[in-house]
């Protein structure tokens, strides 16, 4: 796994938390 993958592998996690946090607001 390259560093650019897993970087873009934790910022869409982060995403995903984010959206789930705005939903449940």
């Amino acid at each position: 796994m390259s560093t650019k993958d897993r970087i873009k592998e934790k910022y869409s996690d982060t995403q995903r938390k984010i959206l789930y946090h705005l939903k449940s607001g």
